[in-house]
């Protein structure tokens, strides 16, 4: 018979097994001793990958407290600088595993790139003997072909598709790339008016941007002609260049009200020119071409002119990654830019200022090789609304459902990272300490809410939270990445955190859960809702997952309450034990662990249940 060869989910060491019938039942990795459902290989799911999300969260927005006193398992992102994460010496069963796990490492110097190469060269060498050597896996023959907790989660993950797509708040034409010249690799897509609306939620989003939202101002008129408030919609392109050369800089621009041709030429301020069918305006360094009363393109003088007159009527060809994705996209989206990584990657030593070059590399590396191109759009209205599209690199071997599994495992672990990040900061101001400290729990709830999707060739997450939620986030970042440039990050951390270092937690348990916090469950699974209690408290929980198996239960059962205001933990932890008769949590103070069990085995080792008022 043909034996498959399945690699651990945990350590990833190789599995073979000698009959697919096999497939669907549990098994234990000889090396790390993990159980884990025997499946397909991930090469298979390029054909059998189906529509279906990630379990996504949501909570409420902005937790109390400082950051050391906050979770942290999420994004990096905005600016954001990771620290170094040690090397993972579990063995990989192949080279691309080993390539995505490293991808995550903060620092790229010399010393840890002669590891990653040594090891790279070391699993080179030997992968066709340890191939030759692979253990064959123990399966255990009483467990179901189908295991009832995994279907249920594939139940609930296709039901998210539903709930992602109901939580969009416009629907309007794709983005189109008419009068963009070919070639272009990253697409930047806005609405200026909003941004530049004194009083509006746009504008104040805009002053947390700080004097990225000023240049972007003095770009936007440097092209246009216009003033920023004048513009209803832009398309800003960047075509990137040979070698060094900067990239080239092109847009199209709508005027929220009409203006007369005399007003228009004043604005372009150029000489005619009828050398490409359509008179176009040639002024000190751009071509700008007037297509109606409202609509004004420009391009760098030169050949790139004749190339925007070609896209009046049909898009000319850009690069692949962006030509998937914009049909995806919404043009009433206030905010949106599609990019491809390793073209930014390539560029930005001509693109950005040198400052700028740790945290685009950051943004990059977390991203890593199996995402071709992204789209991300953000609408700043009555609640923060983000979509992150990602294709997925046929090339790094990369399936829609392998990247959605390795991003939202990111997305999760990104609030930690950015707890060590900002646990090492010294801000003077008191403003600044409060909102960098906050800045990873606002991460934790941004992880949280966020809903994971796939496509044929694409990953959606989508996250939802407060109106609030969009200029808080926008000003930690900055203030988060400008204190990183200030930060020496090779002293240990300091004693006390930028939010202040907080009170100092119970030693009791039982005390540590009369904690208030915000509770807000959307079909939050079983595991993640307790786990989300576990990091707001600092009680480890963990649940027997046999124990439940007997009663009927599972880990990815969903819950879906909310408190009005923050509660008491044991609140949060008594609304979810009460609809399983026989579910009880046990508080073990000498372990310092919380354990979710049922009724019959807590009896059966003689331990006493933890009493939860209601």
């Amino acid at each position: 018979m043909e034996s498959v060869l399945i690699p651990c989910p945990k350590c990833g060491k190789g599995l073979r097994i000698r009959d697919r019938k096999l497939l669907g039942r549990r098994a234990k990795c000889p090396s790390c001793e993990h159980r884990f459902v025997l499946e397909e290989p991930e090469e298979v799911e390029l054909e059998l990958a189906e529509s279906a999300v990630a379990t996504g969260t949501a909570a409420r927005w902005v937790p109390d407290g400082g950051a050391a006193q906050q979770p942290a398992s999420a994004p990096a992102g905005h600016g954001a600088i990771v620290p170094e994460l040690p090397i993972d010496e579990g063995g990989t069963a192949s080279l691309r595993e080993m390539k995505r796990r490293n991808r995550r490492r903060r620092n790229s110097g010399i010393a840890a790139g002669g590891i990653v190469a040594v090891l790279i060269a070391g699993t080179a060498l030997g992968i066709h003997q340890y191939r030759k050597s692979l253990p064959v896996a123990e399966v255990d023959s009483n467990r179901p072909t189908v295991n009832e907790e995994y279907r249920t989660e594939k139940e609930q993950l296709r039901e998210n598709v539903n709930v992602a797509s109901s939580l969009q708040p416009t629907r309007g034409e794709p983005i189109k790339l008419l009068m963009i010249p070919a070639g272009t690799s990253v697409v930047l897509h806005l609405h200026p008016s909003y941004f530049w609306e004194a009083g509006s939620r746009g504008e104040e989003f805009r002053f947390c941007l700080g004097p990225v939202g000023e240049w972007a101002g003095e770009w936007l008129k440097e092209l246009s002609g216009f003033e920023p408030s004048e513009i209803e919609e832009a398309v800003v392109c960047l075509i990137p260049g040979v070698g060094l050369v900067p990239p080239d800089v092109t847009g199209v621009f709508h005027l929220k009200e009409g203006k007369k041709k005399s007003e228009l030429l004043l604005s372009v301020a150029g000489t005619r020119k009828d050398d490409y069918g359509y008179p176009v305006y040639e002024g000190e360094k751009y071509t700008r071409l007037i297509h109606d009363d409202r609509t004004i393109a420009a391009a760098p003088n030169g050949t790139l002119a004749q190339d925007m007159v070609g896209a009046i009527q049909y898009p000319a060809p850009t690069v692949a990654g962006i030509e998937e994705l914009l049909p995806l996209t919404d043009s009433e989206r206030h905010l949106t830019i599609a990019f491809i990584p390793r073209e930014i990657r390539r560029m930005q030593a001509v693109m950005f200022k040198k400052e700028l070059g740790p945290a685009v590399n950051q943004v990059l590396d977390w991203l890593g090789d199996d995402v071709e191109s992204v789209a991300w759009s953000l609408h700043v209205g009555e609640q923060f609304y983000s979509s992150l599209l990602l294709r997925n690199n046929l090339t790094a071997g990369a399936t829609p459902t392998r990247l959605q599994r390795e991003m939202r495992e990111q997305l999760d672990e990104l609030p930690r990272d950015i707890l060590n990040m900002v646990s090492r900061m010294t801000p003077e101001q008191r403003g600044r300490r409060k909102l960098i400290g906050r800045f990873p729990a606002m991460m934790k709830v941004f992880s949280m809410a966020t809903i994971g999707g796939i496509g044929d060739r694409f990953v959606q997450l989508t996250t939802v939270l407060p109106e609030r939620a969009a200029p808080n986030l926008a000003l930690a970042s900055l203030l988060s990445w400008d204190q990183s440039t200030r930060t020496d990050f090779s002293l240990p951390a300091p004693t006390t955190s930028p939010g202040g270092g907080g009170p100092k937690l119970p030693d009791k348990m039982a005390d540590r859960l009369k904690k208030k916090i915000d509770v807000d469950f959307r079909r939050t699974p079983l595991q993640e809702a307790f786990a989300y209690i576990s990091d707001e408290t600092k009680v480890p929980i963990e649940i027997d997952g046999d124990a439940l198996k007997l009663s009927g239960y599972t880990k990815n059962m969903p819950q879906t309450f909310k408190f009005d205001q923050p509660a008491p933990a044991t609140q949060a932890l008594q609304e979810i034990i009460k609809k399983y008769d026989q579910m009880v949590v046990v508080l073990d103070e000498e372990k310092k662990l919380m354990t979710v069990m049922t009724i019959a085995v807590a009896k059966k080792k003689g331990l006493e249940p933890f009493k939860l008022t209601p």
